[in-house]
């Protein structure tokens, strides 16, 4: 199988298994974005697909630590590894942003005075690029005056540690950014499938005004006192009929369509349903 071919499988297999499946008319929204026959595959392999959507949101959490202590990655490493961590480290920034392209790391550790470009100006890097503005940074540093938090903050680290720190500070830290990005995760994911949804609304009125019209001429001409004595014609006009109305039908089923909406389940998980209480 080409490696374009896999890449789009997989795209759609993370676009898709975060919905709720039994929502109707699902495969609506994956032709609008993905082509024909991507989906037709998808489907014919529907189950070895949801197994690597399991295994790909079962992975361990990355960390990458960007620091040029070697002795001190090493011993933070250990210790991140030991909690369940994948960690991957870089002893210099530059090393620190290939290894940041490729890896995708779910939380940054860096580190403030590093040779060639400093911590700060590395993190300012990070957030000034699209494709890493959302990477949650947390500075560890020996700078733990005010003036030097408010200056790290400030160039969009998302946290700050003084070097001299518990362990458990750290770990605590590292959860409650991965609750973010998972949070922000859910709303990015929310928001493309409410665009999708809506789109494909738009979609569907547009086609339905030209269908509705031509229902109507067609009507018309059943009505028209010359055409009614063309028994074919008549014939024919009623099949075109038919046709028309299971267009405007499945339209107005798919219209129905309530808005999305998540609602948290005890165990903290986000289920998406429809919400008939809601108001289109």
């Amino acid at each position: 199988m080409p490696r374009t071919l896999k890449k789009e499988l997989l795209e759609l297999a993370v676009f898709v298994f975060p919905l709720n499946e039994t929502l109707p008319h699902l495969h609506y929204i994956y032709a609008l974005r993905f082509k024909p026959q991507i989906v037709s595959l998808f489907l014919s392999e529907l189950h070895f697909y949801k197994i690597f959507y399991v295994v790909l949101w079962t992975m361990p959490n990355t960390i990458l630590i960007i620091d040029d202590n070697a002795q001190y990655v090493s011993s933070l490493q250990i210790g991140l590894e030991a909690e369940g961590y994948t960690v991957i480290s870089a002893l210099n920034p530059i090393s620190g942003w290939k290894e940041m392209e490729r890896c995708q790391p779910d939380i940054i550790l860096v580190d403030w005075d590093m040779p060639g470009l400093s911590g700060i100006e590395l993190v300012k890097l990070m957030k000034a690029d699209v494709a890493h503005r959302s990477r949650y940074i947390i500075m560890i540093t020996a700078y733990t005056g005010t003036k030097n938090v408010v200056q790290g903050l400030d160039a969009g680290a998302d946290d700050y540690l003084g070097k001299l720190f518990e362990i458990d500070e750290l770990l605590a830290r590292i959860r409650s950014g991965l609750r973010i990005r998972s949070l922000e995760g859910r709303i990015s994911e929310e928001t493309r499938r409410s665009t999708a949804l809506e789109m494909a609304m738009s979609v569907a009125d547009k086609v339905g005004n030209p269908i509705a019209a031509a229902k109507m001429y067609q009507q018309l001409l059943i009505k028209n006192a010359n055409v009614a004595k063309q028994v074919e014609v008549i014939d024919f006009l009623k099949t075109i009929g038919n046709l028309l109305d299971e267009a405007l039908n499945l339209i107005n089923e798919f219209n129905s369509v309530k808005p999305l909406q998540s609602l948290p389940e005890p165990d903290g998980k986000t289920i998406v349903h429809r919400n008939d209480n809601i108001k289109t």
